[in-house]
């Protein structure tokens, strides 16, 4: 292995484990808790999984992408990489987490299209279940949108799958690092 190489996996090994801890620290400060950051596979110690709440790892996640998805604009023509679906899903989700509601406004420009073609995306997840649009009492004028629960389960189980393709952890229930870190320590 050439010097060239070893400074290569070592700068490729602090990334991930720079990513890994960004991610607790955000898991951590959203759940406003110092318990394990969900989405760590903890085991018992007869090495069955620990159940552990995931919402905040999924939520920092979740914010992670639609943020990033965002900063893609910067640098690329919007309509190389539009799917507004995934962005009103993911502003939903995200939402969700932290308890706050959404107007069918909100959801439009979370969608970073047209009002328009926003609107289609939203029949189309309203159409599949995803999501479901309500009155709002106070104001006839104002209508929200939120996830059903058939659509938060299927955002959380596609974070968690999205988590766990991220981060595969050795095999000891001591280690908190990815896999990937640990093959190369």
């Amino acid at each position: 292995m050439t010097e060239a190489t070893k400074d290569t996996d070592s700068v490729a090994v602090l990334r991930d484990m720079g990513q890994y801890l960004i991610a607790l620290a955000e898991s951590v400060e959203v759940g406003g808790t110092a318990v394990p950051a969900s989405g760590i596979p903890l085991l018992n110690t007869d090495g069955a999984p620990q159940v552990v709440d995931d919402l905040p790892s999924l939520y920092a996640l979740a914010r992670k992408e639609y943020h990033e998805r965002g900063r893609r604009r910067s640098y690329f023509d919007p309509e190389l990489f539009g799917e507004p679906g995934w962005d009103i899903l993911l502003d939903l989700f995200i939402s969700k987490a932290k308890g706050q509601r959404v107007s069918i406004t909100s959801a439009c420009i979370g969608s970073r299209v047209p009002p328009t073609t926003a609107l289609r995306w939203l029949a189309a997840l309203e159409s599949q279940g995803l999501i479901s649009r309500t009155g709002d009492i106070d104001d006839k004028r104002r209508n929200w949108v939120e996830l059903t629960d058939m659509g938060f389960r299927a955002m959380r189980n596609c974070l968690r799958d999205r988590l766990a393709r991220r981060f595969e952890f050795a095999g000891d229930r001591d280690s908190v690092l990815p896999l990937s870190v640990t093959r190369r320590l």
